[in-house]
Protein backbone atom coordinates (compact mmCIF):
# COMPACT_ATOMS: atom_id res chain seq x y z
CA UNK A 1 0.00 0.00 0.00
CA UNK A 2 3.13 2.44 0.76
CA UNK A 3 4.71 2.01 -2.54
CA UNK A 4 1.32 2.25 -4.28
CA UNK A 5 0.86 5.50 -2.65
CA UNK A 6 4.25 6.92 -3.21
CA UNK A 7 3.67 5.76 -7.05
CA UNK A 8 0.76 7.71 -6.97
CA UNK A 9 2.41 10.93 -5.34
CA UNK A 10 5.29 10.69 -7.80
CA UNK A 11 2.53 10.51 -10.72
CA UNK A 12 0.79 13.89 -9.31
CA UNK A 13 3.46 15.84 -9.07
CA UNK A 14 4.50 15.16 -12.74
CA UNK A 15 1.15 15.96 -14.17
CA UNK A 16 1.46 18.95 -12.17
CA UNK A 17 4.74 20.07 -13.21
CA UNK A 18 3.58 19.12 -16.58
CA UNK A 19 0.16 21.20 -16.84
CA UNK A 20 2.79 24.42 -15.03
CA UNK A 21 5.27 23.90 -17.90
CA UNK A 22 2.03 24.14 -20.41
CA UNK A 23 0.84 27.55 -18.99
CA UNK A 24 4.32 28.88 -19.25
CA UNK A 25 4.95 27.93 -22.89
CA UNK A 26 1.30 29.64 -23.68
CA UNK A 27 1.86 32.67 -21.72
CA UNK A 28 5.81 33.01 -23.69
CA UNK A 29 4.13 32.12 -27.35
CA UNK A 30 5.97 32.54 -30.48
CA UNK A 31 8.68 35.73 -30.80
CA UNK A 32 6.75 36.69 -33.91
CA UNK A 33 8.43 40.28 -33.71
CA UNK A 34 11.66 41.86 -34.62
CA UNK A 35 13.23 45.48 -33.51
CA UNK A 36 15.92 47.20 -34.56
CA UNK A 37 16.87 50.33 -32.03
CA UNK A 38 19.95 52.30 -31.91
CA UNK A 39 20.37 55.87 -30.95
CA UNK A 40 22.49 58.12 -33.22
CA UNK A 41 24.03 60.26 -30.69
CA UNK A 42 25.98 63.03 -32.63
CA UNK A 43 22.96 63.76 -34.38
CA UNK A 44 20.27 63.34 -31.72
CA UNK A 45 18.03 60.80 -32.97
CA UNK A 46 16.49 57.47 -31.96
CA UNK A 47 15.73 55.00 -34.81
CA UNK A 48 13.62 52.06 -35.20
CA UNK A 49 12.52 49.13 -37.12
CA UNK A 50 10.04 46.60 -36.34
CA UNK A 51 9.63 43.32 -38.95
CA UNK A 52 8.31 40.05 -38.77
CA UNK A 53 10.57 37.27 -37.82
CA UNK A 54 8.97 35.14 -40.25
CA UNK A 55 9.71 37.36 -43.76
CA UNK A 56 10.96 36.64 -46.54
CA UNK A 57 14.27 38.68 -45.02
CA UNK A 58 16.21 38.75 -41.92
CA UNK A 59 16.25 42.00 -40.90
CA UNK A 60 18.12 41.83 -38.00
CA UNK A 61 21.06 44.85 -37.84
CA UNK A 62 22.72 43.95 -34.50
CA UNK A 63 25.56 42.11 -35.67
CA UNK A 64 26.56 44.87 -38.72
CA UNK A 65 28.48 46.81 -36.67
CA UNK A 66 28.56 50.64 -37.81
CA UNK A 67 26.53 51.61 -40.09
CA UNK A 68 25.49 55.35 -41.76
CA UNK A 69 22.21 56.52 -41.92
CA UNK A 70 21.22 59.26 -44.38
CA UNK A 71 17.88 60.38 -43.02
CA UNK A 72 15.13 61.69 -45.35
CA UNK A 73 12.68 64.76 -44.81
CA UNK A 74 10.19 64.86 -41.70
CA UNK A 75 7.07 64.47 -41.64
CA UNK A 76 4.86 65.28 -38.15
CA UNK A 77 8.14 64.03 -35.87
CA UNK A 78 9.12 60.89 -37.84
CA UNK A 79 12.27 60.61 -39.91
CA UNK A 80 12.60 58.06 -42.83
CA UNK A 81 16.34 56.67 -42.79
CA UNK A 82 16.46 56.73 -46.90
CA UNK A 83 20.00 54.92 -46.51
CA UNK A 84 21.41 52.33 -44.73
CA UNK A 85 25.47 51.78 -45.40
CA UNK A 86 28.38 49.93 -44.05
CA UNK A 87 30.44 52.66 -45.02
CA UNK A 88 30.81 51.64 -48.48
CA UNK A 89 27.83 49.98 -49.89
CA UNK A 90 24.05 49.57 -49.29
CA UNK A 91 23.48 47.34 -46.43
CA UNK A 92 21.80 43.65 -48.09
CA UNK A 93 19.37 41.16 -45.54
CA UNK A 94 20.09 38.09 -45.90
CA UNK A 95 16.83 35.76 -47.44
CA UNK A 96 15.67 33.47 -45.00
CA UNK A 97 15.44 29.34 -45.46
CA UNK A 98 12.03 29.04 -46.93
CA UNK A 99 11.02 26.36 -44.18
CA UNK A 100 11.33 29.42 -41.95
CA UNK A 101 9.31 31.44 -43.88
CA UNK A 102 5.51 31.88 -42.56
CA UNK A 103 2.55 30.84 -44.39
CA UNK A 104 1.65 34.64 -45.43
CA UNK A 105 4.83 35.05 -47.53
CA UNK A 106 6.55 33.85 -50.46
CA UNK A 107 10.51 33.07 -49.90
CA UNK A 108 12.53 35.04 -51.59
CA UNK A 109 15.64 33.91 -53.79
CA UNK A 110 17.76 36.64 -53.15
CA UNK A 111 18.68 39.05 -50.00
CA UNK A 112 17.48 42.48 -50.64
CA UNK A 113 18.96 45.79 -50.14
CA UNK A 114 17.79 48.53 -47.82
CA UNK A 115 15.49 50.83 -49.64
CA UNK A 116 14.01 53.69 -47.33
CA UNK A 117 11.72 53.69 -44.39
CA UNK A 118 8.97 52.45 -46.42
CA UNK A 119 10.97 48.82 -47.80
CA UNK A 120 12.04 45.81 -46.26
CA UNK A 121 13.20 46.40 -42.64
CA UNK A 122 12.62 49.56 -43.03
CA UNK A 123 13.72 52.13 -40.35
CA UNK A 124 11.90 54.99 -39.25
CA UNK A 125 13.75 58.16 -36.70
CA UNK A 126 12.63 60.87 -34.57
CA UNK A 127 14.14 63.49 -33.11
CA UNK A 128 15.29 64.19 -29.10
CA UNK A 129 14.19 67.64 -28.45
CA UNK A 130 16.01 69.78 -25.45
CA UNK A 131 16.91 66.76 -23.05
CA UNK A 132 17.67 63.12 -24.02
CA UNK A 133 16.70 61.10 -21.14
CA UNK A 134 15.21 57.43 -20.68
CA UNK A 135 11.65 58.98 -20.62
CA UNK A 136 12.27 60.99 -24.02
CA UNK A 137 13.27 57.43 -25.38
CA UNK A 138 10.27 55.34 -24.26
CA UNK A 139 8.10 58.67 -25.61
CA UNK A 140 9.54 58.67 -29.25
CA UNK A 141 9.54 55.08 -29.38
CA UNK A 142 5.60 55.38 -29.10
CA UNK A 143 5.70 58.17 -31.44
CA UNK A 144 7.66 55.82 -33.74
CA UNK A 145 5.63 52.42 -33.21
CA UNK A 146 2.14 53.49 -33.27
CA UNK A 147 -0.02 49.98 -33.10
CA UNK A 148 -2.05 48.16 -29.91
CA UNK A 149 -0.09 45.65 -27.90
CA UNK A 150 2.72 47.54 -28.41
CA UNK A 151 3.82 46.89 -24.86
CA UNK A 152 5.83 43.87 -26.44
CA UNK A 153 7.95 46.14 -27.22
CA UNK A 154 8.02 49.03 -24.88
CA UNK A 155 9.40 46.42 -22.85
CA UNK A 156 12.57 45.80 -23.81
CA UNK A 157 13.33 49.66 -24.63
CA UNK A 158 12.35 49.78 -20.98
CA UNK A 159 15.20 47.58 -19.74
CA UNK A 160 17.50 49.00 -22.01
CA UNK A 161 19.91 51.38 -21.04
CA UNK A 162 19.45 54.09 -23.39
CA UNK A 163 19.10 57.55 -21.40
CA UNK A 164 20.42 56.37 -18.17
CA UNK A 165 22.85 59.30 -18.51
CA UNK A 166 20.65 62.49 -19.43
CA UNK A 167 21.92 64.94 -21.67
CA UNK A 168 20.37 68.95 -22.15
CA UNK A 169 20.95 70.04 -26.08
CA UNK A 170 22.44 73.19 -26.70
CA UNK A 171 19.68 75.88 -27.57
CA UNK A 172 21.93 75.70 -30.78
CA UNK A 173 22.06 72.39 -31.67
CA UNK A 174 21.92 71.43 -35.16
CA UNK A 175 21.68 67.86 -36.92
CA UNK A 176 22.82 66.51 -39.77
CA UNK A 177 21.61 64.76 -43.34
CA UNK A 178 23.51 61.55 -41.82
CA UNK A 179 25.20 59.74 -38.75
CA UNK A 180 26.92 56.54 -37.78
CA UNK A 181 25.62 54.24 -35.13
CA UNK A 182 25.31 50.26 -34.14
CA UNK A 183 22.09 49.07 -33.56
CA UNK A 184 20.54 46.54 -31.42
CA UNK A 185 18.20 43.68 -32.20
CA UNK A 186 15.71 42.48 -30.19
CA UNK A 187 12.76 39.83 -30.89
CA UNK A 188 8.91 39.55 -28.47
CA UNK A 189 5.98 37.64 -28.88
CA UNK A 190 3.46 40.67 -29.71
CA UNK A 191 0.73 38.03 -31.26
CA UNK A 192 1.36 35.58 -27.95
CA UNK A 193 1.48 32.22 -30.01
CA UNK A 194 -1.10 33.48 -32.65
CA UNK A 195 0.52 33.55 -36.13
CA UNK A 196 -2.83 35.62 -37.47
CA UNK A 197 -1.39 39.16 -38.33
CA UNK A 198 -3.89 41.66 -38.53
CA UNK A 199 -3.96 45.22 -39.15
CA UNK A 200 -2.19 46.32 -36.49
CA UNK A 201 0.97 43.54 -36.32
CA UNK A 202 3.68 46.03 -36.10
CA UNK A 203 5.29 43.94 -39.17
CA UNK A 204 2.51 44.94 -41.14
CA UNK A 205 3.93 48.80 -41.17
CA UNK A 206 1.38 50.39 -38.37
CA UNK A 207 4.47 51.76 -36.78
CA UNK A 208 3.57 55.63 -36.97
CA UNK A 209 5.07 56.29 -40.71
CA UNK A 210 4.81 55.49 -44.65
CA UNK A 211 3.25 52.35 -45.05
CA UNK A 212 5.20 49.35 -46.63
CA UNK A 213 4.43 47.78 -50.47
CA UNK A 214 4.22 44.58 -49.86
CA UNK A 215 3.31 43.81 -53.38
CA UNK A 216 6.39 42.35 -54.67
CA UNK A 217 7.50 40.65 -51.22
CA UNK A 218 9.48 37.56 -52.23
CA UNK A 219 9.87 38.19 -55.90
CA UNK A 220 13.45 38.71 -56.19
CA UNK A 221 12.90 39.70 -60.09
CA UNK A 222 11.42 42.80 -58.49
CA UNK A 223 13.58 43.73 -55.34
CA UNK A 224 14.65 47.43 -55.15
CA UNK A 225 17.95 48.09 -57.07
CA UNK A 226 21.21 48.65 -54.58
CA UNK A 227 21.93 52.46 -53.50
CA UNK A 228 24.94 53.87 -53.32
Amino acid sequence: MRGSKRAWTVAFVAAALFAIAGVATAEVGIEDTLINFGHDEVNQTFIIGVDDTDSPWDCGLSDSGELTVVYGEAEDGTIPVDDLTDGTSTVEFPNRDPQDVGEEYEPAESPTPYAGGDGECGLLAAAFDKVVNHGQFMKLMNQLIDMRGRGCLNRIIARSDLGKEPVHLADDFERGEEGTLEFDTATAACERGSREKGDDHPGNANRGGPEKDRSTRGNSANAPGRQG
